[in-house]
């Protein structure tokens, strides 16, 4: 067997296994944090979002985009939902394979979904395998594919959507081969789209969303393969990666990869997150005003630093990407959420200025950690002292994890964020998290 075989032989398996109770609970959690960051992204992309609608590009069909009135195709209701669900930079991750399978992955399963009028527990399926996939893919690309400069959320979640439907809708191993090659040649996605003011780095994820839906169709209808998409030697594998390890991919008895996302609390690029808990930290033990500081040092590890160590703040997304500017308004707010990357906020001449006091520097021993543990070392100088405050593991990460009852309160704050009726939100979360097995995903779209 060729790797593509191994591995589609180890996800169909996967599939088809009797999930755990805390398996399940954890794609319910995966879910409803996906709808509240989704809610809250359509609100803050609602212009741009409607001003593509309003191209033709949308015109014909009757799948459900979250906050918007409009039906569209399948296809572009994943787009559309996709990009609203990465959009601000709430959405999960995984820190060894560098990628947000949320967004991309359960964009695609609720379009085919509502149209084969599943079920909650059908979608569960399809999370959790789509999220092994993908999960998988990604770290045994890391970190040679971010190097060479991909944005994992879109090659990897391409396929990790189209798995994850194969899985939902009961697939054959051959048509599970054919979509994951369609998959594969279909995967794309570049961190050039992160750079500056930009709007771009959420089309990563709704494109790939859209482009698993087309390739799991393509794998119904049995469109011959070839025989090696994944390890030919133009394959995915040797395309986007250095080196890949392999055995991640062949070996599914070593742990459980579709539980190893990580929750944000935080509004920023995951790279800053152990900064912005170290500031935190810092701040509430009143050890010092903020117009005290002289400058700010952070150490931290050398991945986190490219691209993310900018002191000059041109706009929301470049305020999401940036580790000092989160560093200093978490010290200058007290928070790092929704509303601290806002205009009102980038603008701020205090928190810019205090910006512009913070400098990234990598440590090499923190990096040698990496990514086993994303660690910041915050140091704050005043003129008269020096404070330090070090975090390894972030709220939210599966070794310091958010409880249910926390993903809960983040999902009515995104609720509340986007306007959404908070009865209608406590419904729904109690649908999902207590009640959620046979309830139609057409019905609970509806309520979107």
């Amino acid at each position: 067997m060729n790797i593509t075989d191994k591995f589609i032989d180890n996800l169909y398996t996967f599939s088809k296994r009797e999930f755990t109770d805390e398996e399940v609970l954890h794609a319910k959690k995966c879910l409803l944090d996906y709808l509240g960051v989704t809610l809250a992204g359509a609100k803050a992309y609602y212009d741009v979002e409607k001003a593509l609608l309003e191209t033709g590009i949308a015109d014909g069909g009757n799948y459900t985009i979250i906050g918007h009135d409009k039906k569209v195709s399948a296809p572009i209701a994943a787009l559309i939902n996709g990009i609203s669900a990465h959009a601000v930079e709430l959405d999960d991750g995984q820190r060894f394979g560098n990628v947000h399978p949320g967004a991309p992955i359960i964009s695609s399963l609720l379009s085919v979904a509502e149209y084969r009028d599943l079920t909650i527990s059908d979608l569960t399926i399809g999370i959790l395998t789509g999220y092994e996939c993908a999960l998988r893919l990604a770290c045994s690309i890391q970190p040679s594919h971010k190097l060479k400069g991909f944005h994992a959320t879109g090659p990897c979640c391409t396929i990790g959507g189209a798995m994850a439907i194969a899985a939902m809708c009961g697939y054959t191993k051959k048509q599970f081969k054919s979509a994951l090659s369609a998959a594969c040649t279909s995967a794309s996605g570049i961190l050039e789209m992160i750079e500056g003011d930009t709007q771009m780095m959420p089309y990563n994820s709704g494109k790939a969303a859209s482009n698993a839906i087309v390739a799991a169709s393509v794998g119904l209808s049995g469109f011959k393969c070839p025989d090696d998409a994944l390890g030919g030697k133009r394959g995915f594998l040797n395309c986007f990666a250095e080196k890949p390890k392999l055995n991640i991919l062949t070996d599914f008895n070593d742990q459980l990869y579709s539980t190893s996302n990580y929750f944000k609390l935080y509004a920023a690029c995951g790279h800053c997150h152990s900064g912005i808990d170290a500031a935190l930290k810092l701040r509430s033990q009143n050890l010092f005003l903020v117009e005290e500081i002289d400058h700010i040092v952070i150490e931290t590890y050398k991945l986190a630093i490219q691209g993310h160590d900018h002191n000059i703040i041109d706009g929301i997304n470049s305020a999401k990407m940036s580790i000092p500017y989160s560093v200093a308004v978490a010290l200058f707010k007290g928070s790092a959420g929704i509303n601290d990357y806002d205009e009102d906020s980038i603008t701020n001449k205090s928190i810019l200025n205090l910006t512009s006091k913070i400098s990234v520097r990598e440590n090499e021993e923190i990096t040698r950690l990496a990514p086993q543990k994303r660690i910041s070392v915050v140091h704050v100088y005043t003129n008269d002292d020096h404070y330090s405050e070090r975090v390894e593991y972030p709220k939210g990460q599966p070794e310091n994890p958010l409880s249910t009852i926390e993903i809960e309160d983040k999902f009515y704050s995104m609720c509340h964020y986007a306007s959404f009726s908070m009865d209608k939100a406590k419904m729904l979360a109690n649908i999902i998290l207590n009640d959620g097995t046979i309830l139609s995903v057409r019905d609970l779209l509806k309520e979107l």
